[in-house]
Parts: structure tokens; sequence; C-alpha cells
């Protein structure tokens, strides 16, 4: 019995040491599978979309001034108010103006008076003198006399005149209808002349002005339709008109000022806005494109991923205009190849790829 069992435990032992003998098996790693998302070359037209900024601005805005000198009594409106042509907005005290308009009107009486009476004896005179009852030194001296009344019954009317200029313009008007875009005096204060009381800016229509270089400017026309968005309502979108084009660029940015039109009947647009403007230009026919994203950018490069047979081959591209969303491809890749459009950052040369 111990024996047998002395047997087995050399048999066991065997086989244990064959058994560590034996080398693993293998396994082959296999080759990453990188899932992507891919779209169709194709061929069709294509226009670059020019995005610039610039600021709103009214197509009219005023100073509103004084013409006299004068403490301000009453101011009619307020910041932000509209108001029309020949309103009044600013009053000043009448006071001393009113008292000066009656002594010119009595001294017009006076003046009339007084060539009223010169006036009869001038024609006394004169008929005296045609039937040679009175001298020539006479008629000359009544002659004088009823001249100089004339002069200031005419001064006397020149003065009332004016009194009454320099009244109406103690109501200072809107020279234009508009908003109250800023008040710079109050009552009790002192206007004086050419000094700006308030503003007046015209919103009806407004511009924006951005600047081209001299490869768009000669593209741009009179008329031309651009796209405009404001940053605080990116989900409207709103139409403008081209309607200025300076002859000449600036000396600093040699760049050209444009002025854009814009309807603003709805008072969307206020004064000094931020607005983006698009506007398209070089449009080419037939073309290769491809979305915008696909484009691999490094220094000097540019390229695709494109996929073939469940493989992803990089190839280099010479690229034209965009229009922010599909890109014009010169040259690199043809009609029909599927880039990658997203995981390509994952990506190698020759990589195999899921499309998902």
């Amino acid at each position: 019995m111990n024996k047998k069992l002395i047997v087995i435990g050399i048999v066991l032992s065997l086989l244990l040491i064959a058994g560590c003998g034996r080398k693993k098996p293998v396994v082959k790693e296999e080759d990453p599978v990188v899932p992507v998302q891919v779209a169709v070359a194709s061929s069709g037209d294509i226009q670059e979309i020019y995005s610039t900024t610039g600021t709103v601005e009214a197509t009219s805005k005023t100073s509103v001034t004084s013409k006299i000198s004068g403490r301000v009594a009453q101011i009619a409106v307020e910041l932000g108010d509209y108001v029309s042509k020949g309103q009044t907005l600013v009053s000043l005290e009448k006071t001393d103006l009113i008292n000066q308009l009656n002594q010119a009107k009595t001294s017009l009486l006076q003046a009339e008076t007084n060539l009223s009476q010169i006036k009869t004896n001038f024609n006394r005179i004169q008929k005296l003198f045609a039937e040679q009852l009175v001298s020539q030194h006479e008629f000359d001296n009544a002659k004088t006399q009823y001249e100089i009344a004339l002069n200031q019954v005419q001064q006397a009317q020149i003065n009332v005149e004016m009194s009454e200029e320099q009244l109406r313009n103690t109501e200072i008007k809107a020279p234009i209808s508009g908003y109250i875009g800023e008040r710079k005096i109050n009552a009790g204060e002192m206007a004086t002349p050419g000094s700006p009381l308030m503003d007046i800016v015209d919103l009806s229509r407004v511009y924006v002005t951005i600047h081209l270089s001299d490869s768009y400017i000669t593209q741009t026309k009179i008329g031309q339709k651009v796209t405009v968005r404001l940053p605080s309502l990116q989900d409207k979108t709103f139409s403008g008109t081209v309607y200025q084009i300076s002859p000449a660029a600036q000396s600093d940015s040699k760049m050209f000022p444009v002025k854009i039109l814009l309807d603003n009947s709805s008072r969307v647009f206020k004064d000094g806005m931020l607005a983006e403007v698009k506007m398209n230009f070089n449009e080419r026919k037939n073309v290769i494109q491809i979305p915008i994203e696909a484009v691999i950018e490094e220094t000097g490069t540019k390229a695709v991923f494109v996929i073939k047979d469940n493989q992803a081959y990089r190839k280099n591209v010479e690229v034209g205009i965009n229009n922010g969303k599909f890109i014009e491809i010169i040259s690199g890749i043809n009609i029909n190849d599927q880039v990658v459009v997203l995981g390509q950052s994952n990506l190698e040369d020759g990589m195999k790829v899921v499309v998902k």
C-alpha cells in the first residue's frame, strides 16, 4: 500500500513539473478602432461671408442751443422723451424782455407822433416853397427835420422787431423731431448763446460704420444688402443697405469707411450700440466644399482625414473661401470623399475607424 502511494506521488510530481515548463499562449492585441462622424465632400456654389463690427449711430443728431442769454425758467422735456420739430423744450425768464419790448413800443409810438407833426409842417412848407413864399433855407430845414423824424420811426420799428425776436427766443424749440438723448442744463441755470442745452437724436433710421480693406471695397456697391446682428439679440437678424462708401482710405489704418443704413421703425437700435455686420463677397461656382470643422489647422498646413475601407488617411488640402459653415477645397481631396467632422483629434494616419 505504501509503495502504491509513493508511485502515485512520483507521477503527480512529474506531471506538475511538465505543466510548469509549458509556455502560456500569447494573446494578440487588436488595433484600436476610433469612432468618428463623417460628411461627404460635395460640389456647389459658395460665397465668403465677411464679418466685422461697428457702432450704431443716429442719422441725425442735433444739439439744442439758445440764441440769447437768459436764466432757465422751465424745462418741458426729460431724457428719452420723443419731441416733434417746433415743440418748446426750454423756456427762459421773460420779465426783462417784456419790459424791454414795452419800452420799445412806447418809443415807437412817440416817434410816430413826432413824425406826424413834422410831416404836417413839412407838407405846409413844401406847398409854400412851390409858391415861392418861403426860402430855400426854410424848405431844406423842414425837409431835414422830416427825414430825421422818419429815420427815428424806422429805428424804433427795428427796436420793436428786435425786442419781439428776443422774446420769441426765450422759447427754445426742437429743430428736428426725435428723442432727447442728453440733457445738459437744469432750471435756474444760465443759458448762453451757442452752449448746448440738450441733444435730440433722430432714430427713425440709423447707420453702422464699418471699415473694409481694398480687396473688399472694390466689390462693395451702393444698395448692397448686408445682415446685421446685435449682441443682445443674437436670435434676430436685421437687413441693412450700403448707402455710403468713402472714396479714400483712412491714413492710419488704410481701411475704407462704409456706412450701412438700417430702418429703425421698431426702435430696436439705440445710438452707440455695438453691431455685427456680415457681407457676402467672392462668389465661387461649382467648387468642392466640406464642413469647415473637418479642416485641421496646423502651423503652415491644413489637412483633413478621409475615410476609405474603414481606415482614416490624413490628406493635406489647399483651402479657399468659407461662409462660416462650409469651406472651399481647392486641392487635396475629391468630390464624394468622406471626411471626418467629429473625432479627428483622436486620429493618426492609417488608423481604423467606425463611422457613427
